[in-house]
């Protein structure tokens, strides 16, 4: 296969530079087109019983507000008073016990559909604080909601092992075989039946 004309003639110290960087807006288009959109619906609000402030949706379940390099909250809420609420849905093809950890600087809950599984101390100590244990999922849908109330450093995280791994952040999308993270819809009935 002979080259055209116009690209024979350039030499190959021009070419070789665009065609190294070729895969990066492949990547980039690939990942915008496959990518799951963020699942976790999130309120913030500046304290208990205030106002909704923002309304936003994550990609993950896992957050720290506090130091010089991390996210600021949303909504440029007072870091160490502000409350915010995160649902999302859980659709499992196979019923199973899944380990649940909830890890937070402040005050937390985890409630699956409705009931309170896993919580933090609600004076707690000085360092982080973590709750956990094994949940029988049944398979169909399930309402995720995770509740933090802030404190100095803020973080919160809801981790989950769904592949017999270490426990990861819970995300959006397809998160385990069989196992996916989507937005819930507004209503009395967020997951569906």
């Amino acid at each position: 296969m002979k080259l055209p004309a116009a690209l024979s003639r350039l030499p190959v110290e021009r070419i070789v530079p665009w065609a190294a960087l070729l895969p990066v807006p492949i990547w980039f288009l690939s990942s915008v087109l496959f990518t799951a959109p963020p699942a976790w619906h999130a309120v913030y609000r500046a304290g208990d019983g205030e106002l909704v402030a923002v309304e936003t949706y994550e990609r993950e379940m896992s957050h720290l507000w506090s130091g010089k390099y991390f996210a600021r909250v949303a909504g440029n809420l007072a870091p160490e008073t502000f409350v915010v609420a995160f649902e999302a849905c859980l659709t499992r093809d196979d019923a199973g016990e899944v380990p649940f950890m909830l890890v937070a600087d402040g005050q937390a809950r985890f409630l699956l559909n409705g009931a309170e599984q896993l919580a933090t101390p609600a004076e707690p100590g000085p360092g982080r604080e973590v709750s956990g244990k094994r949940i029988a999922l049944g398979a169909g849908h399930h309402h995720l909601r995770v509740e933090f109330r802030a404190r100095k450093r803020p973080s919160v995280a809801l981790l989950a092992s769904f592949d017999g791994d270490a426990p990861r952040p819970v995300g959006s999308g397809r998160i385990a075989s069989g196992t996916n993270v989507s937005r819930p819809e507004p209503g009395s009935d967020p997951c569906g039946d």
